[in-house]
């Protein structure tokens, strides 16, 4: 069962999701927190679900890697372009998609670089 709450972690200046200790909090479309008691699997993941979470966890693996000013380069094209996302979101975009397409318009619209496969 979901309970609503305004003020539970408002006086301590939380704005909280996702799960917490044994809680699950999400927002309302209306702006009320709600929450409820964490659900766990009861049954294995099936092989396609863990294949992609490998994909994910790969991806987020490879933006370690990256320098700091590569992942500003991709920070920065999310912010010029008021994406709504980060530069690690575009770069998981990448890293799963390969959508070259995708990333060549980014390019052109922000004028930055983003891979350099020595296309133009």
């Amino acid at each position: 069962m979901a309970y609503e709450r305004t003020t539970l972690f408002k006086c301590l200046g939380l704005r909280a999701q996702g799960d917490i200790g044994g809680l699950t909090l999400y927002r309302s479309k209306r702006g009320k927190l709600i929450f409820y008691a964490k659900q766990y699997p009861t049954h294995p993941a099936s092989y396609q679900k863990e294949r992609v979470q490998n994909r994910f966890k790969l991806a987020a693996a490879s933006w370690k890697q990256l320098t700091t000013q590569v992942r500003d380069l991709w920070s920065r094209v999310a912010r010029v372009l008021s994406l709504g996302c980060t530069g690690y979101n575009l770069w998981v975009f990448w890293t799963i998609r390969h959508d070259r397409a995708a990333i060549r318009t980014l390019e052109h619209q922000s004028g930055l670089t983003l891979i350099d496969d020595g296309v133009s």
